[in-house]
């Protein structure tokens, strides 16, 4: 009974030192919160179901900046259709 302890004991102990061998180096661990992904509850158009979705900082940035840009877009365009003038005189 004490041998079977001792042999699990000796086994748990070196699979435990195995997994700390195998840790990722420190200079992975420092870029890794470059790389935080954020997740959100986004709803599509026409959906009443959200969708998680997850990225990180910059991809929220350029898909703010993308939609920003999408929007002056249509903004203009919709003047142009009824002769509105952009510049405002």
């Amino acid at each position: 009974m004490i041998r079977r302890y001792l042999l699990s004991l000796v086994l748990g102990c070196s699979l435990v030192v195995g997994a700390q061998a195998q840790t990722p180096p420190v200079a992975d661990a420092a870029a890794a919160p470059a790389e935080t992904r954020i997740c959100k509850r986004v709803t599509a158009t026409g959906s009443n179901l959200p969708k998680r979705v997850c990225a990180t900082a910059e991809e929220w940035a350029a898909l703010d900046r993308k939609g920003r840009e999408g929007a002056e877009d249509f903004d203009r365009q919709r003047r142009e259709s009824v002769g509105i003038n952009p510049g405002g005189s």
